[in-house]
């Protein structure tokens, strides 16, 4: 059977040449370490406490990185700190979805003569504050109700 002149292209082998030479083979290379064998559930509450409840921020000269470097020896990244943040579900602020929820469910309760108690990241949240965060982020139009309810 005689070829092509399409099969007989320089174009063609060069095409076959490159998928031969980058063609992958096997599994991609695995991280040496995981997260969790690195010590990071050692220390969740201690990255909580100064994270969450004292309110430092990441990086800075007061920052949760560089107390965890110098008092406990555990050196990471920021983007290492903020993916097992994100892992563990540690989130300072809310969303504006959150505030929603959170003030139609407030007022519902309100209306069959309930009060209601917010604790947020563990700590009750003052009325005040409360009442702050809902009326600011927690206004939701009559068509965005609608849409909950369902």
């Amino acid at each position: 059977m005689a070829s092509t002149p399409v099969e007989n292209s320089p174009f063609l082998s060069a095409l076959h040449f490159k998928q031969q030479r980058y063609r992958i083979e096997g599994s991609p290379p695995k991280m040496s370490q995981s997260l969790d064998s690195q010590g990071w559930d050692r220390f969740k509450n201690v990255i909580r406490g100064l994270y969450m409840t004292k309110a430092h921020k990441l990086e800075g000269a007061e920052g949760v990185i560089k107390i965890m470097e110098s008092q406990h020896g555990f050196k990471k990244t920021k983007a290492q700190y903020e993916k097992q943040l994100k892992i563990w579900g540690f989130t300072k602020y809310r969303s504006k979805r959150d505030w929603e929820i959170m003030n139609r469910k407030i007022q519902l309760r309100k209306r069959t003569g309930k009060d209601s108690d917010v604790y947020m990241n563990g700590q009750l949240m003052p009325a005040g504050k409360l009442q702050k965060k809902t009326s600011r982020q927690g206004y939701m139009t009559t068509v965005e109700q609608a849409r909950l309810a369902f």
